[in-house]
């Protein structure tokens, strides 16, 4: 990777809302990007910890030159650990390592997947269904904030299934329903919680006209959960104060075109053949929350001055109806089209661009990252085997090879599809890649050979003699007399470039 595209691929996931390391062979922290240092209590880099051991201290200088190792005969490695907060607060992470090399340097790139309660909402739903459970309130020691359920809601006079809210927040609620001497004691025991992340008991003592009942809540400290498996879109919305609304997501190129301002916008009883009854849009569901549209550049031409709207002023009518309506709603768009080469095209509104192009995240395609390859792969081969109940746990080297030579037009969903249905075919434990190849992809391939460097041409010219020789080697019918070559030249030449026969059984 040359110097421009390291650079760019450091400006692309600098916010990303997930973390990214960069570490040189001697476990020194290179380089952080904003969501990694703000996450663990640094503010930019060149103020984040020094080593990888002091965020892991459970890794040691020999586990990580092991771990180095590793990377530079595979390419990459998964580690699961713990990191420090800067709370003192132990959570623990699985690092997904991948290979960078640049002028024959070589760095590692780490994505830290926080493992940590990967289904928050789920976890508070669960709790708050419990007879048993009258009330709950939990503390996020990384993001400062608070999680009420149940009785606790009620008491405060707030709705809902459960809340976040800040420490002022909460503060300001309390001393309105809660004794003097109670609240003292409720900030003493939150303090000393927040130092030692110990869970404690309180009754909260109400004031009038509450019912005569006291409540015991059990306050428990806890860190907070980063997904990073999901589309950056889900990323994004369960990092940002808007987690506990819905995240609706739309398809623009999914939806039928006469039905998509429908689908978007709601309509009333009436307004269509069909239309039996009242129906709220996606914008209408998604208020307070997040939308998410997906291929934005499929939006018809004609349903875009109604969107710019929302955008604009929040405003929108149902279709077949006159009354205003008003949401608030964030909206991230996502597209693989050239929108602005679309706009001097005249398919795609120039003010409707200006007005989503505000904070632009561009993902490099994968085919400029073969680094991330890898990851990739083994992340979609336990996802596909969780889901086929598969036992999967050998990928050759030889086939991580094949998917690095590739282009992947398609970008990660391609790749996604392309081991889902590896999985679907492998008969075994180790991943049958090959066999997976569309004739499209197949076609591709070859289409790029002449691309393909001396070393790679040389090594496929050995693979294809040997499969021909059935593996055999040496003798008057091994590959090596097949392709002119002495034994001793062939052998060396299969060492040098990671030719063994276990990895095509």
């Amino acid at each position: 990777m040359d110097a421009e595209k390291l650079d760019q691929l450091k400006k692309t996931l600098g916010r990303f809302p997930i973390g990214f390391l960069w570490i040189n062979d001697q476990g020194v922290i290179v380089h952080a990007n904003q969501t990694m240092s703000a996450y663990l209590g640094g503010s930019a880099a060149g103020q984040q910890p020094a080593t990888l051991f002091s965020l892991a201290p459970r890794l040691s200088l020999m586990e990580w030159k092991k771990i180095w190792a590793q990377l530079l005969e595979t390419g990459a490695h998964c580690q699961d650990t713990e990191f420090i907060s800067s709370e003192k607060v132990l959570f623990p992470v699985c690092l997904h390592f991948s290979v960078l090399e640049r002028q024959k340097e070589k760095t590692a790139l780490v994505y830290v997947e926080n493992k940590y309660r990967k289904n928050r909402y789920q976890d508070f739903l669960r709790l708050s269904a419990q007879p048993e459970v009258e009330g709950f309130w939990e503390f996020d020691f990384v993001r400062k904030r608070y999680t009420l359920g149940g009785a606790c809601l009620g008491l405060l006079g707030l709705e809902g299934t459960f809340q976040t809210l800040d420490k002022e927040t909460l503060e300001r609620l309390l001393k309105k329903k809660v004794t003097a001497e109670c609240f003292s004691r409720l900030k003493q025991n939150v303090e000393q919680a927040f130092k030692e992340g110990t869970p404690f008991e309180l009754k909260l003592e109400f004031r009038p006209p509450a019912e005569n009942r006291d409540y015991v809540l059990a306050c428990e400290a806890e860190q907070s959960e980063l997904s990073t498996t999901r589309l950056l879109a889900r990323a994004i919305y369960q990092l940002s104060n808007r987690e506990q609304a819905p995240l609706i997501k739309v398809n623009c190129a999914a939806l039928p075109r006469s039905l998509i301002e429908s689908e978007l916008f709601g309509h009333e009883k009436g307004a269509f053949t069909g239309a039996a009854q009242q129906r709220k849009g996606r914008f209408e569901v998604a208020h307070r929350g997040t939308i998410f549209l997906d291929e934005i550049g499929e939006m018809p031409l004609s349903l875009q001055p109604k969107l710019l709207r929302v955008l604009q002023d929040g405003e929108f009518e149902r279709v077949g109806g006159n009354k205003t309506l008003k949401v608030d709603v964030r909206v991230i768009a996502a597209t693989n089209r050239n929108l602005q080469e679309m706009v001097e095209r005249g398919e795609f509104r120039e003010d409707l661009y200006y007005r989503l192009n505000v904070f632009p995240i561009y993902n490099i395609p994968l085919r400029e990252r073969p680094e991330d390859i890898p990851v990739l792969v083994r992340h979609f081969v336990k996802k596909y085997c969780q889901q086929s109940g598969k036992t999967i746990g050998k990928i050759a080297q030889a086939d991580i090879n094949l998917l690095l030579r590739y282009d992947f037009p398609g970008n990660v969903r391609e790749l996604e599809n392309l081991i889902e249905r590896a999985v679907i075919l492998t008969r075994g434990n180790k991943l049958n890649v090959k066999d997976s190849f569309a004739p499209a992809q197949k076609k591709n391939k070859l289409n790029n050979d002449s691309l393909l460097s001396f070393e790679d041409m040389q090594r496929e010219h050995i693979i294809k003699a040997l499969e021909r020789t059935k593996w055999r080697v040496t003798g008057p019918r091994g590959a090596a007399r097949l392709l002119g070559l002495k034994d001793r030249t062939l052998m060396s030449k299969m060492r040098r470039l990671s030719i063994r026969r276990e990895d095509f059984d």
